[in-house]
């Protein structure tokens, strides 16, 4: 039975409950109205239960494009300042930087600690994107002999730095795995951990190491006054729909927040009401936790450091610029690492979708999505595939099915012009593009 089914027929009995104990003068509940009390309780939460499962980061942070304002929710701030300096900073560097800066100055003035969100949240996922990046650059010297003055001026010195875990005696053969796990865990790790640490936030928005304008910090900066768990716990909450996306100890903090909502707020330093706009509740939590502990979902490393999550993000980032083959590889390692998790075999996937459409299609049939947004994401991934192998039937009838169920979902797909072009690499609503393939078919 759905959550939502419960919920309303737990709601039902108690309605019919209630009313039975006021026509008996609330006798079956001692005179004491208690029963309505329950009811009104039962209600409340099973609103904030509905409002929990159907609440959406994607959906909730969409409108808000441009130009930070300050009437933008703390979603989309943390949402603009988490894409911004994650992407690769030589594509419209001026914006990026301009927009990212007033997000953070705005997060600032709700109470968030800005050095807390780009130091202590999303450092370590900096570090890792620009330490893979600049691996994959060095990997496409060493085998392809790319010029280095086609590596962009911000990217290359960092090349140097990875010269003390990679060689060029002892790194030709390495494939790009092995390299980023060596680099991601070596001299190099250090050296960009360091970096996040102490550079101005200008300086990391950039992606800059050379002449980095370095800066002093106070400790309690870069966390919440409860320290570094409830302040991962607090950017999760605001930045990830699925509780399976969140760190371990971030599902603890829920559900002391769920219990104890005003102590909580008061040790994090924000207010209830806004903590309260990202809706939650015990039974997605626990559900998360049950997860996590039976069947692997969650967020262990898994190859050069990165989580089955955090590896999708780099896949996307290689995809974007291009690096197609470093992504399959890398989705290639992470696969056999656990070959049982749905969502690594999802991105193996979507990765050999154009070179090899029929071992894509082969992949996605074992994947045994439930529902959400992933499931959506395999339908989308199959109606291609079918299109690029000329079952045009089949991708009609995956194309309709996914037109009924996406609703304002977006997601990372090909776009095909016709199966003989080059796909593109995009982020868009579904709906969108499953309107656009099926004009083709």
């Amino acid at each position: 039975m759905s959550p939502s089914a419960e919920r309303s027929l737990s709601l039902l009995a108690l309605e019919r409950f209630a009313d039975d104990c006021s026509n008996r003068g609330h006798t079956l509940c001692g005179s004491s109205g208690g029963c309505l009390e329950a009811l009104e309780s039962l209600r409340g939460l099973s609103d904030v239960e509905q409002q929990a499962d159907f609440y959406d980061l994607s959906a909730t942070t969409a409108p808000f494009q441009g130009l930070p304002q300050h009437h933008w929710p703390a979603s989309a701030l943390i949402r603009l300042v988490k894409s911004s300096l994650l992407e690769v900073p030589w594509t419209d560097s001026l914006r990026r930087s301009t927009h990212t800066t007033l997000a953070l100055a705005r997060l600032g003035e709700l109470g968030f600690p800005p050095d807390a969100l780009v130091r202590t949240y999303l450092g370590a996922a900096l570090q890792r994107q620009v330490l893979l990046t600049a691996t994959a650059f060095r990997h496409e010297i060493m085998r392809n002999g790319l010029d280095i003055r086609a590596i962009p001026s911000q990217l290359q010195p960092w090349l140097p730095v990875l010269e003390a875990d990679l060689s060029a005696e002892t790194s030709a053969d390495l494939s790009f795995p092995d390299a980023a796990a060596i680099v991601t865990t070596g001299a190099a790790s250090k050296t960009a951990t360091d970096w996040v640490r102490t550079v101005a936030v200008a300086h990391l928005i950039d992606w800059r190491i050379d002449a980095p304008l370095v800066t002093t910090l106070r400790p309690q900066g870069t966390v919440v006054p409860a320290g570094r768990d409830a302040t991962v716990w607090v950017f999760d909450r605001f930045s990830c729909t699925s509780l399976d996306e969140w760190q371990r100890t971030s599902l603890d903090w829920e559900l002391l927040w769920l219990h104890s909502p005003a102590m909580v707020a008061d040790s994090v330093g924000l207010s209830s009401e806004l903590l309260a706009s990202r809706p939650s509740s015990e039974r997605m939590v626990m559900t998360a936790i049950r997860r996590r502990l039976l069947e692997g979902a969650g967020d262990d490393p898994l190859v050069a450091g990165l989580s089955s999550v955090e590896l999708r993000s780099n896949v996307v980032a290689l995809l974007q610029r291009g690096q197609l083959e470093q992504a399959r590889t890398l989705a290639s390692r992470a696969h056999e690492m656990a070959p049982g998790d749905d969502t690594l075999t999802n991105v193996l996937a979507f990765c050999t979708i154009p070179h090899d459409p029929a071992a894509a299609k082969e992949l996605l049939n074992r994947t045994r999505f439930r529902g959400g947004e992933e499931l959506l994401v395999q339908k989308a991934n199959l109606a291609t595939v079918d299109f690029l192998i000329g079952a045009k039937h089949q991708a009609r009838l995956a194309v309709l099915t996914t037109l009924r169920t996406c609703g304002e979902c977006k997601a990372w797909l090909w776009d095909y012009t016709d199966p003989g072009a080059l796909p593109s690499l995009t982020y868009r609503p579904i709906r969108d593009w499953a309107r656009r393939l099926l004009a083709l078919l």
